[in-house]
């Protein structure tokens, strides 16, 4: 996975979360109609082109990353955040069906 840590955001200072996964390797990062950032792994799906990835806060599963992770919480809250690509890659404890394309981890403060 991708790992960043408090230290990297407080360096980096984004106005919201998806700058901080805009420009990763596997990440893909786009707006959708309503100007909301959408995250996706790397996988393709036949049906739906790039995989969303599922949102994870605190260890509790959100929603899938449909355009809501800069609603979501104020990057000055986050302490960590852990980005998983695929399904197989998403630490066991966090396995879902929806984090079958991989896993966004917010921890907060």
């Amino acid at each position: 996975g991708v790992f960043i840590d408090r230290q990297e955001i407080a360096m980096r200072k984004p106005q919201v979360l998806s700058e901080l996964l805009r420009g990763r390797a596997n990440i893909t990062v786009q707006r959708n109609g309503a100007g909301e950032s959408q995250i996706f792994g790397s996988r393709l799906s036949i049906s739906s082109g790039y995989c969303p990835l599922a949102l994870i806060m605190d260890g509790t599963l959100i929603n899938t990353l449909g355009g809501r992770i800069d609603n979501m919480v104020p990057t000055d809250m986050v302490a960590a955040v852990e980005v998983y690509t695929s399904g197989t890659s998403v630490p066991s404890e966090f396995q879902r069906a929806e984090t079958d394309c991989g896993a966004v981890i917010v921890w907060t403060r």
